[in-house]
């Protein structure tokens, strides 16, 4: 009898129905979902239709400013493949970090406080109640302008939302009563900020400095909020997972994403934690839907949905955009298991529309072999 030709599939299996599982349902029928873009760092046509130089276009072009030397000319040329028209609400977005004491002390709990207030209060403060935060005042003191009623009426009920980019969170730790090895200021809060307590950072490393995995920071920031503004509607404008660019990384090492996967599921499952608390948010952006350019890091980061090829400018979905893909369609999610192989050193995703080498796949951690 001839031996038979063994042939299984990857596929990304879904554990079975249990509550504890991320589900669309879990959010209000109304919230938004969707993945947010930038349009300097995808669109390039930078010349194009009567456009005038913005100052990125003039930055870039300087020597050494940008990490590879990139520049978003072309970026990865979204401009000639989709126009569209929108139309919104009126609101601001604010790049937002959420700060934990270093120590468990009164002192350490006020400096995170005033982080809080210095890195994220002072904008928002002053559009919504005509004042800077007191956090601040009382650290700056005459240095912060005061407004006038007149000023105070125009910023009332501006804002129809506020978005909120959320990356990561940080230790913070005193230094207005406390003796600090580093130099720390008025303009700071007299707060040490790090991602290290005793040498254990404080969250997974990512391929970019400034970023540790810290899902229940979303949570706590959203709460922040919420308590600090009285519930105004809130979006998650961006949220994401950085993984390092290398020419000698294969394209099938960005494909199989599960560090990015792994990052959603746990901030998605934190942020309906905050909506269980009755926080109002109303929308959760992923950043972003494609590989771009990443400001002064140029192309030296990938945070999409979707690869991208710099030379070719092709886009392929990643295993993320599957992953994200299957809950906006309603399945209970978890972290991928991925089971299977097929002959001749080839591995095949029933989800994704391509195969992939499987001598690249010891590299990837989290991946479980069936």
């Amino acid at each position: 009898m001839e031996k038979a030709l063994f042939i299984a599939f990857w596929v990304v299996q879904l554990i079975p129905f249990t509550t504890c599982l991320l589900h669309r349902s879990q959010f209000p029928p109304t919230f938004l979902f969707g993945t947010a873009t930038s349009a300097y760092q995808v669109e390039g046509s930078y010349l194009e239709d009567n456009k005038s130089c913005s100052n990125w276009d003039i930055f870039t072009h300087l020597p050494g400013k940008i990490k590879d030397g990139s520049n978003g000319d072309v970026a990865v040329d979204h401009y000639h493949r989709y126009k569209v028209k929108q139309g919104g609400m009126i609101g601001i977005v604010i790049n937002s970090i959420w700060y934990e004491p270093l120590r468990n002390t009164s002192l350490d709990h006020s400096a995170a406080q005033r982080a809080l207030a210095f890195y994220n209060a002072w904008i928002l403060d002053p559009i919504i109640y005509g004042e800077y935060p007191p956090e601040m005042r009382r650290i700056l003191g005459r240095r912060l302008p005061k407004f006038s009623p007149k000023e105070k009426q125009k910023l009332k009920n501006k804002l129809d939302f506020f978005g909120i980019n959320y990356y990561t969170s940080l230790y913070a730790k005193d230094c207005l009563f406390s003796q600090c090895n580093s130099f720390t200021s008025q303009t700071d809060g007299f707060v040490l900020t790090t991602a290290e307590r005793d040498g254990i950072p404080i969250g997974p490393p990512t391929a970019m400095q400034e970023i540790n995995v810290v899902p229940s920071g979303m949570e706590k920031i959203i709460m922040y909020y919420k308590d600090r503004y009285k519930n105004i509607p809130m979006f998650i404008t961006e949220n994401g997972y950085p993984d390092g660019n290398s020419p000698s990384t294969s394209m099938d090492d960005f494909i199989i994403d599960t560090n990015r996967v792994e990052y959603l599921n746990a901030h998605l499952t934190s942020l309906t934690k905050a909506l269980r608390n009755g926080a109002d948010v109303r929308g959760y952006f992923i950043w972003s839907l494609l590989d771009n350019f990443e400001w002064t890091f140029g192309f030296t980061l990938r945070f999409g949905l979707h690869y991208v090829d710099y030379k070719t400018l092709e886009r392929v979905p990643k295993l993320s955009a599957m992953w994200y893909k299957q809950f906006l369609g309603g399945l209970k999610m978890e972290n991928p298991k991925i089971i299977g192989c097929m002959q001749d050193n080839y591995y095949f995703f029933s989800q994704l529309p391509y195969a992939i080498n499987c001598q690249n796949m010891d590299n990837h951690s989290g991946l479980e072999y069936g």
